[in-house]
């Protein structure tokens, strides 16, 4: 069967908009959600809905804006388990230990770009702007996992690792997981130069949709890096679920740094799986 689309909707709880592959959380029995700009306290730039404590906003408005972010979504702030992103496709098991890692806790782990745990109620997190959130979920084996990539994590198979990291840490399998690819830059508006296709050469068996601008510049789709990978893995097509948003078009929705630079907010990924 064709790879789902049109399955990503848009939901508002108190002021906050977030979007979320449907049927997910009532079917697998999870709470997951990406933030847009929407429902937040922080101004200028980051307006309104920044989630980034590494940005040059006000703190006070960040905490706030988590503070909202998890109420709507029904998840405790305190439990969150954040990410401690390189670009890279570590990915760490998360424990009950871990409960509240860069929110209430010093984080005793560096480098992760992907998290997955078996463990009810810690929500998982991690950060974008532009670069893909992946959402993973075994209802068999209740497992669930969330990850960033962004063109390096692409290349480097963090789609790939996260499965197989829970394939060998909770034996889930493949024709059992489903992956949700969430708003990330689009085709339509992420464009390479020869730094990054000298990469994307070395890979052509992974990349679906390229296309040649001129001499010095493709536009490349991220999605379509993550769905071989995954197709790789066995994850079967039906099983793949896609957001077909652009972070870098819909000005109203989404910061992105393409379109920003440094200058503007972070949205989050999260996922939690319920008692």
């Amino acid at each position: 069967m064709a790879i789902k689309k049109d399955k990503f909707s848009w939901y508002q709880q108190q002021q906050v908009e977030y979007g979320a592959f449907e049927g997910w959380n009532q079917q697998y029995n999870i709470t997951h959600g990406f933030s847009s700009r929407k429902g937040g306290v922080s101004e200028g730039c980051y307006k309104s809905m920044n989630l980034g404590f590494a940005s040059k906003d006000d703190e006070k408005l960040v905490n706030e804006n988590f503070h909202r972010f998890t109420k709507a979504l029904g998840i405790q702030k305190d439990n969150l388990v954040l990410s401690d992103q390189t670009h890279e496709t570590n990915i760490r098991v998360v424990s009950e230990q871990d409960t509240g890692s860069g929110m209430i806790k010093p984080k005793t782990y560096t480098g992760i770009d992907g998290l997955i745990t078996n463990v009810p109620g810690i929500p998982l997190m991690t950060f974008h702007a532009d670069c893909t959130p992946l959402f993973y979920v075994d209802p068999q084996q209740k497992v669930i996992g969330v990850a960033h990539a962004g063109w390096r994590g692409a290349f480097s198979g963090m789609a790939s690792k996260m499965v197989q990291a829970m394939k060998e840490v909770y034996h889930c399998r493949p024709e059992n997981i489903q992956v949700g690819i969430g708003p990330s830059i689009g085709k339509c508006c992420f464009l390479i130069r020869r730094d990054v296709y000298k990469h994307v050469k070395i890979f052509p068996k992974y990349v679906t949709r390229i296309s040649k601008v001129n001499e010095e510049q493709w536009r490349l789709s991220l999605e379509s890096v993550h769905e071989n990978f995954l197709r790789l893995e066995n994850i079967p097509e039906d099983n793949i679920w896609k957001s077909n948003r652009c972070t870098c078009c819909e000005e109203d929705k989404f910061f992105s740094h393409r379109r920003m630079g440094e200058n503007r907010g972070n949205h989050a990924a999260v996922m939690q799986l319920n008692q």
